[in-house]
């Protein structure tokens, strides 16, 4: 009953449910993990695989696992002694910065002894909350890290390193921002798996060994929305406009079709065209994958993720930032078939093999290491 629940409880509302069954005392000698969610679609796609693997977390640790909401657990009315050893808590990035203390204050009282891991389900790639969380934390999980962990502790003009980066494009005024990253930070983070681990499409890649392959008819998937903050704007029309000045392709475009039709549409899709959104890494991104479709993003190579799924002409294409290339590698890929098919593949088990390898499991063992 809780598999199914977790795997649904977006569409159940289930919400009420799963937190009365699993938050309550821990009964196992082993350690005890409590995890504290944000009730968001994003967010839990961190939290899910620590539920679908819970039972190899007990047999290899002899870990016990408990979830609670993130509402639920800040109530004033919340004092449950969990006295957990290991706690994992989301936040949502508008997070106040006395109300992020007065909560890491609460998990400690009610879980004096426990290793405190925070599980970044942002899109951007900044570490925004570093200063206010670094007195409390063990761990700062992400989806992905800056490969030169230098940049964190600088100044950038604007919040993100995208927004700096389009809006000098685009000409755009941004005020320097300066998210005093302490350099004892740094070796606190951590990489976790991205949007691949959440309900149905964890399990969407292990029903199927291969990749979607057969006849494709439509050239390019494009379903691109562009309204946004003006960096943001700006660079998703820059997107569109560039895929519109290429003649003789067919496209799917447009917004506001239901996931069904999407995902038909990319498995009979050759490329699925993938610009940044406010972050680097995109829903649409695992889903080109696990429908066939070959993925072709701006160059990923600024990043550290584990596993890595966005290597340049292995598992995607990669393109400049500003799509002055982005023609040139259309046409070349709609001509090149196989080389399509096998990057499609290599983008499919480097997921797949992550899931059918429990590799989740082995790559969060540390929480179980004591100093």
């Amino acid at each position: 009953m809780l598999s199914y629940l977790y795997k649904n409880y977006e569409k159940l509302n289930s919400w009420p449910l799963v937190s009365a069954l699993t938050d309550q005392s821990f009964k196992a000698a082993g350690p005890k993990v409590l995890l504290i969610t944000e009730p968001n679609r994003i967010s839990y796609n961190q939290v899910y695989p620590f539920l679908y693997y819970r039972d190899l977390f007990r047999e290899k640790f002899d870990a016990e696992i408990r979830i609670v909401t993130l509402p639920e657990y800040s109530a004033d009315n919340y004092c449950k002694q969990h006295d957990a050893d290991i706690v994992l808590f989301q936040t949502w990035f508008t997070i106040d910065k006395c109300e992020l203390v007065a909560l890491v204050e609460k998990i400690h009282k009610l879980n004096p002894s426990a290793d405190l891991h925070f599980l970044d389900s942002f899109a951007p790639t900044d570490l925004r909350l570093a200063k206010t969380l670094n007195p409390y934390l063990t761990s700062y999980i992400k989806k992905s890290l800056l490969k030169d962990k230098s940049r964190y502790l600088k100044p950038q003009v604007g919040d993100t390193n995208l927004m700096e980066y389009y809006s000098g494009l685009f000409d755009l005024e941004e005020d320097t921002v300066n998210w005093h990253v302490p350099e004892e930070f740094l070796p606190k983070l951590k990489l976790g798996p991205t949007f691949f681990t959440g309900p149905c499409i964890l399990e969407e890649f292990l029903e199927k060994s291969h990749a979607p392959k057969g006849d494709k008819t439509i050239d390019v998937h494009a379903r691109l929305a562009a309204n946004g903050s003006s960096w943001y704007g700006k660079m998703r029309q820059l997107s569109i406009d560039k895929l519109g000045e290429i003649s003789d392709i067919s496209t799917a475009t447009g917004t506001g079709i239901p996931r069904p039709r999407f995902m038909k549409e990319l498995e009979n899709s050759k490329i699925c065209f993938s610009p940044f959104g406010y972050g680097e890494i995109c829903w649409r991104d695992i889903e080109a994958v696990l429908a066939g479709a070959v993925l072709l993003k701006p160059s990923m190579e600024h990043l550290e993720m584990a596993p890595h799924i966005h290597e340049a002409d292995s598992t995607y294409i990669a393109l400049n930032w500003d799509y002055s290339d982005l023609e040139e590698k259309v046409i070349h890929l709609i001509g090149a078939e196989e080389e399509r098919r096998k990057i499609a593949e290599q983008a499919y088990q480097t997921i797949r093999e992550y899931l059918a390898n429990n590799a989740f499991v082995d790559q969060f063992a540390y929480l179980f290491e004591k100093s």
